[in-house]
């Protein structure tokens, strides 16, 4: 199990690991060398030719070779290099938290895998490659050079492609929309969930915690952020066992392993083995993930609205995507966030309660916020004004009507505070 936790961990880091897609690369470049060495030796002979490439100088191949390898290393040390100057750039500007956002990028990443790939299979071709006098026809890697040429003409493409991508990239525009598509997708992700109902059950649903006779506290094995529930195997295990969990933490938030956070319910004593199982279904990390916490994605864009009103940036333009960007989310989980609080099986019996979603807290902690920053500013402040307008307009929840309306009473009467 121990092994199955490692597993997902590693899966759900993935994204935001920059050596994860290179290193599959060069893997896959290893193995595409030893199956085109072993195809050279078995059916290309001294009289065969492979797509009209018949050099028979092996310091010619060498060359070529040579030439790929140190082209392919210096193109990946100047992608490198225009990287970090992308992420040093956007962490005074945007800020650091973003960093993210550069290293879960596909383009970087498979620029870099490119490049180290074919480096990595010009090297080991390079080691088939001995002194003429040790080389005959037979061994030259007709096939093997041909890849390598291959790979050398990806590497210049992926390249040209890079080059276009980072300008792209290190925009304020691009790092505030990428972070509120993702958070837009997390909340349609996480309250789309097939498992949840809300407080209103129906009543052909059966109780949950009340029917069962013994109530077992969960201790976690270690401290850090919770990132991710595994709900689809969590319910498997609740309703194979006939259990029912409560769970009195959020996502985001920092456990620690003397907190009680989680309680099993069971009409007996449980098995330590089914423990260990619940807690390869909960992932903790060391710093907080967008992944189902849609809370830390709305937070990053204060973040970068706080950010673009200080002093030594003074952008008001990029408080104003942030707030367009959290309108957007907002008009999102209106029409989502009633059904945030109880997790059914196949049979709609319940098997889990989290902490239920306050709307209201959530409204004001964002929007609360992000009038405290534009307080000042003359150009930030009625955009934000109007936004809330908007919502307002095309809200279709008296709740959410509300909840705007109080926040524009409160800004009218100057009583807003952080």
């Amino acid at each position: 199990m121990k092994i199955l936790k490692t597993l997902q961990k590693s899966i759900i880091s993935f994204s935001t690991n920059y050596w994860a897609v290179p290193m599959f690369f060069v893997l896959g470049s290893i193995l595409i060398y030893l199956s085109s060495a072993y195809i050279d030796r078995t059916f290309f002979s001294d009289s065969t030719m492979f797509l009209n490439i018949s050099i028979n100088d092996p310091d010619s191949i060498r060359s070529i070779l040579t030439t790929i390898a140190a082209s392919m290393m210096t193109v990946a040390s100047v992608s490198f290099s225009m990287t970090l100057l992308a992420i040093e750039h956007s962490s005074s500007q945007i800020g650091p938290r973003i960093l993210s956002g550069f290293l879960d990028d596909r383009g970087n990443q498979f620029t870099m895998g490119i490049h180290c790939a074919a480096f990595t299979h010009s090297l080991l071709l390079l080691l088939l490659i001995q002194t003429p006098s040790d080389t005959s026809l037979e061994t030259l890697p007709k096939l093997g050079l041909f890849i390598a040429i291959v790979w050398g003409i990806f590497g210049i493409f992926s390249f040209i492609y890079f080059i276009h991508h980072i300008p792209h990239m290190i925009r304020t525009t691009y790092a505030i929309s990428k972070v509120g598509s993702q958070t837009r997708r997390e909340i349609l992700n996480f309250f789309g969930q097939k498992y949840f109902v809300n407080k209103d059950t129906p009543t052909h649903v059966k109780n949950g915690k009340e029917r069962y006779l013994v109530k077992t506290p969960i201790h976690l094995n270690e401290n850090g952020y919770l990132q991710y529930f595994n709900f689809e195997e969590l319910i498997k295990l609740l309703r194979a066992t006939d259990l029912y969990l409560e769970c009195n933490a959020k996502l985001g938030d920092y456990l620690i392993v003397q907190g009680q956070y989680f309680t099993l319910y069971s009409h007996e004593n449980i098995a330590p083995k089914i423990i260990d199982q619940f807690r390869n279904y909960i992932i903790l990390g060391s710093q907080k993930s967008i992944k189902q916490d849609y809370h830390f994605g709305s937070h990053l864009l204060v973040e970068i609205g706080a950010r673009a009103l200080s002093p030594g940036v003074n952008d008001p333009y990029t408080f104003k995507e942030c707030v367009d960007q959290l309108k957007s989310s907002f008009m999102i989980l209106e029409g989502q966030y009633h059904n945030a609080q109880y997790l059914i099986d196949s049979q709609e019996v319940i098997r889990m309660e989290i902490p239920s979603f306050k709307l209201q807290s959530y409204f004001e902690d964002i929007f609360q916020s992000l009038f405290y920053y534009s307080k000042d500013d003359p150009q930030a402040r009625p955009h934000l004004i109007s936004a809330l307008r908007e919502m307002k307009t095309i809200s279709t929840d008296p709740h959410f009507e509300e909840l705007i309306e109080n926040c524009l009473q409160l800004q009218k009467s100057k009583l807003a505070r952080p």
